[in-house]
């Protein structure tokens, strides 16, 4: 039996669709697939399907679900374990955690080339990613930390998936997809640095460092900061003339720590209407050592910051910009490297 939510949540059993009906059961088989393995409580079925306002027999409502769920699917695909449910891991496929597996299951570099089997494996998971995550479960809070989990996930899958056929020597397919990407992500580090790449490999090393002049300009334009040392290093290369396209002595640089230049350039447009989180990050600065802003792309965080690093004049700081990391473990060597 296989459960898909890389893309619309579907279920099939021996190779066939299963018939989800409702919404309700797809948000909860849902939430058990981006749970695999673990137990997803009642009152967690419970936020995750009617938000802060359940029925008064959400209860039983999620038993009928769950039972719905298992003629489906096969009576012993679903565990009762207190205080919930959990799908069982013995003969059931999660495309989702397949994905998780093949990625921290190889170099842990974001750019770095993968075999060719995990190649061809996630070319195929990500053929099969329709759509936005979960888009088509329930719209309450309780899966946005999936949603923007997933997201990411795709993102770093997307990197390491044209890395590995640039690697392969394919820069001209990745080279299609990566336009793409970067139209999509201008400010993600690590397509840019793919793109240059792929155009190196092509022979077409002008055109990779335009694809880094036009990244700098754009993000300092944005965020008032330079490239990290991993771009600079690949314009050095270009510049030099590298190696020879197709070589493996010329690959991806592996240095990609998201570090950044002390410089920062303010960026022409005024800064205002944050002085709630400027205060906040001064009272979070004033009790604790190390502060991590978060928040969806483009909404301003990099702003946000170097606007109050330039008002810290007698604070000593340092900061690591972490969207370019795909791997959690890789977090620590960022800010020791700092």
């Amino acid at each position: 039996m296989r459960i898909e939510v890389l893309g619309p949540v579907r279920a099939l059993v021996g190779g066939g669709p299963v018939r989800l009906r409702g919404a309700s059961a797809r948000t909860v088989l849902a939430a058990l697939a981006v749970r695999f393995g673990s137990v997803v409580s009642t009152d967690q079925l419970a936020e995750a399907l009617w938000g802060d306002d359940p029925p008064a027999g959400a209860v039983a409502n999620i038993q009928s679900i769950v039972s719905r769920l298992r003629r489906g699917l096969g009576e012993s695909t679903i565990e009762t374990v207190a205080p919930g449910y959990r799908l069982v891991r013995e003969g059931v496929e999660v495309d989702l955690a397949e994905l998780e597996g093949l990625l921290s299951g190889t170099d842990p570099d974001p750019l770095a080339g993968m075999d060719p089997e995990s190649l061809d494996h996630l070319g195929r998971l990500l053929d099969s990613w329709e759509g936005e995550p979960l888009a088509d479960v329930s719209a309450s809070d309780w899966f946005l930390p999936d949603r923007s989990r997933l997201a990411e996930l795709r993102l770093v899958a997307r990197d390491r998936h044209n890395s590995g056929l640039i690697e392969a020597g394919e820069p001209d397919t990745a080279l299609v997809d990566l336009r793409r990407a970067v139209a999509e992500q201008p400010l993600r580090e690590t397509t840019q640095l793919l793109l240059a790449e792929s155009l190196h490999r092509l022979g077409r090393a002008a055109e990779g460092l335009r694809v880094i002049d036009e990244y700098r300009r754009h993000l300092v334009d944005e965020t008032g900061l330079d490239p990290s040392a991993a771009v600079q290093d690949l314009e050095a290369r270009l510049l030099e003339g590298g190696s020879e396209p197709g070589t493996r002595s010329g690959s991806v640089p592996r240095r990609l720590d998201g570090r950044r230049a002390s410089r920062w350039l303010p960026p022409a447009t005024p800064f205002v209407g944050r002085a709630g989180e400027l205060q906040r990050l001064a009272e979070l600065l004033s009790e604790n050592r190390l502060v991590t802003v978060v928040g969806t792309g483009g909404v301003g965080k990099s702003r946000l910051v170097m606007e109050f690093l330039a008002s810290q004049t007698e604070r000593e700081t340092a900061t690591a910009l972490l969207a370019s990391i795909g791997q959690g473990d890789s977090v620590a060597a960022v800010l020791a490297a700092e």
